[in-house]
């Protein structure tokens, strides 16, 4: 790991293969920063519980701040020209999304999603596969 790493970023999904064609990797690799590859379900839940090791904190790369500056400001223009394309995007998604914007953080991918809470998509997956988990949807994070 690289010293100016500040975290033991990961991330999770179904298999390595998926996992190297995410978007949310893109930043994190572009540093040279190393992520760690989760592709089992209890591996998320484990680092949950572990939360550091030897100092360093565990962070998803799916997590809307990673710790490290990246200029994802627009300009007014930028805002103002597409302000109402994500205005449509954001009504059309209705209440499956808490917020549509433009991103610096994206290399070669149109769009990527990041969660905005300790649950990450995957594990939201994971949770709504269990039984009761309709409790799960009530709860919602």
């Amino acid at each position: 790991m690289k010293e100016d790493q500040k975290y033991i970023y990961y991330v999770t999904g179904e298999s390595i293969v998926k996992i190297e064609k995410l978007p949310q990797t893109e930043t994190v690799t572009e540093k040279g920063f190393e992520i760690l590859y989760f592709t089992d379900d209890i591996d998320e839940f484990a680092i949950k519980m572990l939360t550091k090791y030897k100092e360093k904190e565990f962070k998803s790369v799916s997590s809307g701040d990673l710790g490290f500056e990246v200029d994802d400001k627009e300009t007014p223009e930028e805002a103002e020209e597409n302000k109402e394309l994500f205005k449509f995007i954001k009504e059309a998604l209705a209440d499956k999304v808490k917020d549509v914007r433009a991103s610096k953080r994206l290399k070669s991918h149109p769009v990527c999603l990041a969660s905005d809470g300790d649950l990450s998509i995957e594990m939201e997956k994971v949770l709504k596969m269990m039984p009761n988990s309709g409790m799960f949807r009530q709860i919602r994070f």
